[in-house]
C-alpha cells in the first residue's frame, strides 16, 4: 500500500498480465473497476480505517505468465471515472502509441497506462506533462508505465507516442482515463455580531469547507448563541 494512506483516500491499483487477448485481471475484492482493456486494468477503492494490500489475480493466460500490479493513492478524490477510457491496441513496434482523450471536466485526475509485451527493455518514457507513478519491467515478459496529471482547467490530450528504451518490437496497449479529482474548495464563513450592533462584519467564529461536509475551523465554543 502507498505510504501515508489515510481513511478517505482514493487508492488505485493497476494490474496486468502478459497474455494479451487471453488473460484478464480480476477486480480485487472491495475494489471497483475504473478502466479495463483486455489484459490491463485500473481499479479503485476509498480507503477505510484499516487497509491491507489488494490481492491481484488473473483469469486465463498461460501458466507462469508475467504479472504486474502497483498501487497509488490520492487525497480528496472520488471513486468515479468521468468518461469512457480512451484505449489503443498497437501492433508490434518498438514504441507505444497512445490515443487522444477529450477532457470536459476541470479539476480531474487524468491517469495514463502504457503496457508492452516485452520484458527486455529498460524503461518507458513518461507522457509529457504527467507525473510518473511507476515504470516497471518484468523480465518474464512485460513492461508497464503509468502516471497522472491533475488538471485545474479541462484540457484535451492529443495522441502521441511514448519512447521505449531498449527491448524488442512487440504489441502494446495504452489507456487514458479521467477520474473525479481535486474539487474547487469553497468556504462558508460564519460571523457573530453583538446584540444591537450595526450591520458590519463581526467576529469570525466558524468556517465550513466543503466537500467533506465536516466542520473544519469552528472557532467558537458550544455556548455561542447563534
Amino acid at each position: 500500500l502507498p505510504a501515508g494512506l489515510a481513511t478517505g483516500d482514493l487508492n488505485l491499483v493497476v494490474s496486468a498480465i502478459e497474455n494479451s487477448g487471453t488473460g484478464t485481471p480480476n477486480t480485487p475484492s472491495g475494489y471497483t473497476a475504473l478502466a479495463t482493456f483486455a489484459n490491463v486494468g485500473l481499479y479503485g477503492k476509498i480507503a477505510g480505517s484499516s487497509e491491507s494490500a489488494p490481492s491481484c489475480s488473473y483469469t486465463g493466460g498461460a501458466a507462469a505468465a508475467a504479472t504486474t500490479a502497483q498501487c497509488a493513492a490520492f487525497r480528496r478524490a472520488a471513486l468515479a471515472a468521468l468518461a469512457t477510457p480512451a484505449t489503443q491496441l498497437n501492433g508490434s513496434a518498438a514504441n507505444i502509441a497512445y490515443p487522444g482523450l477529450t477532457v470536459s471536466t476541470k479539476n480531474c485526475i487524468v491517469v495514463y497506462i502504457a503496457w508492452k509485451q516485452d520484458g527486455t527493455g529498460s524503461s518507458i518514457a513518461t507522457l509529457a506533462g504527467f507525473n510518473e507513478l511507476g515504470d516497471i519491467v518484468n523480465a518474464n515478459g512485460q513492461m508497464l508505465s503509468w502516471g497522472y496529471v491533475i488538471q485545474t482547467t479541462a484540457t484535451n490530450i492529443s495522441s502521441g507516442t511514448l519512447t521505449v528504451t531498449g527491448g524488442a518490437s512487440a504489441i502494446s496497449r495504452a489507456i487514458l482515463v479521467p477520474l473525479s479529482g481535486i474539487p474547487d474548495v469553497l468556504s462558508n464563513d460564519v460571523y457573530r455580531l453583538a446584540t444591537g450592533a450595526p450591520l458590519t462584519q463581526g467576529t469570525l467564529v466558524g468556517r465550513d469547507v466543503p466537500p467533506n461536509g465536516t466542520v473544519n475551523d469552528w472557532r467558537a465554543g458550544a455556548a455561542v448563541d447563534w
